[in-house]
């Protein structure tokens, strides 16, 4: 979601600050302060703000009552690039060019900002936070692959290498909180530590939400369905946790995630299926092992659905999936669920 937000911003200014529209056809400091400045401030907010609303589920979740906390805006940091950008002997149509990776490259250094923060206050916190580092470029440098891992935050330098990015670097540095305590002077760990040595494609995202049809469940389901189509173990892991053959998994991610769709009954356009929340939670369920009964559910169902489909080739979309649910009711149970879910953290406040 960082990154998609911060391509259109940058795709934004590259289509709107054009030589032909500027005073002799440059960018000058004051321009690209009242122009750029404000939206890459804004996007520094948008970044806070779902970061800290994610963790905050992912909090609740593991029962940590930590509040996340927000980072300041980097002053310096927003000048540097402006600076760069109005610099006199670069020609504007090269400003031009690199002001989409310019623009995700410094938004994305405000998630490293939050990463960094939040982590030193939770180890400060008396709690054991690990810094996970993911190289998602095949291309990466040398120094970007030698730092990509796990490390304990307690051991890394005060300055480390490890929250930094060159220009164009789009590596993932993110954090997950081990579910010990320790006492804050003496270290002394208490409790049991949780394994981590199965942090592959399931770690990005542990979001719990309580209502599947909020702004924050679709933007949830917009994100997970992304880094679902980009996970590599993913079949394999629901494989193991279901008993299911894995490529009875593979077909469901095939037509969920990819292939899948129905034919618009006005448009008579194909259209894939929209993100789902609870799907994409149920699915993130099933490759943690944490199964609940409707995620059973959804296998069974996705699988009936194409039976059916591969059956009767004419048969439209909509009754191929009402008779799948008929056998099989995904949504009633995941309505349940999230039901359930409601009444108790109600019940809890």
């Amino acid at each position: 979601m960082i990154h998609v937000k911060s391509c259109l911003l940058g795709d934004t200014f590259e289509e709107v600050l054009k030589e032909d529209v500027l005073p002799d056809g440059r960018l000058y400091w004051n321009i690209a302060e009242r122009i750029i400045s404000p939206m890459i401030i804004n996007n520094h907010k948008l970044v806070n703000t779902a970061s800290a609303s994610t963790q905050r589920i992912i909090d609740l979740k593991d029962g940590i009552g930590l509040q996340p906390l927000k980072t300041k805006v980097p002053n310096e940091r927003i000048k540097g690039l402006l600076d760069y950008v109005t610099v006199e002997s670069i020609p504007f149509k090269s400003v031009q060019i690199r002001m989409s990776d310019l623009i995700v490259n410094i938004t994305e250094s405000f998630f490293d900002d939050f990463i960094k923060l939040n982590a030193d206050f939770r180890y400060k916190a008396g709690l054991s936070p690990q810094i996970i580092r993911i190289v998602r470029d095949k291309k990466a440098c040398k120094w970007c692959k030698a730092l990509a891992g796990v490390y304990n935050y307690a051991d890394l330098p005060k300055n480390s290498d490890v929250f930094k990015r060159h220009e164009n670097c789009h590596c993932q540095v993110i954090y997950k909180t081990i579910k010990y305590k320790q006492d804050v002077w003496t270290k002394k760990k208490q409790g049991e530590q949780v394994d981590n040595t199965t942090i592959h494609d399931i770690l990005y995202t542990g979001a719990r939400i309580v209502d599947p049809s909020s702004d924050e469940a679709e933007e949830f389901a917009q994100m997970y369905y992304r880094e679902i189509r980009s996970f590599s173990t993913d079949c394999r892991k629901i494989a193991e946790n279901t008993g299911i053959e894995e490529s009875e998994i593979r077909k469901i991610k095939q037509y969920l995630f990819f292939e899948g769709g129905y034919i618009d009954s006005y448009t008579k356009e194909f259209k894939h299926f929209m993100p789902d929340c609870a799907i994409a939670q149920s699915w993130q369920r099933l490759m943690l092992g944490d199964i609940k009964k409707h995620d059973y559910t959804l296998i069974n169902h996705e699988l009936y659905e194409m039976k059916i489909k591969n059956e009767n080739p004419n048969i439209s979309h909509t009754d191929a999936h009402t008779l799948a649910t008929r056998k099989y009711d995904y949504n009633r149970e995941a309505e349940e669920y999230y039901g359930n879910l409601k009444k108790h953290n109600k019940n809890t406040r």
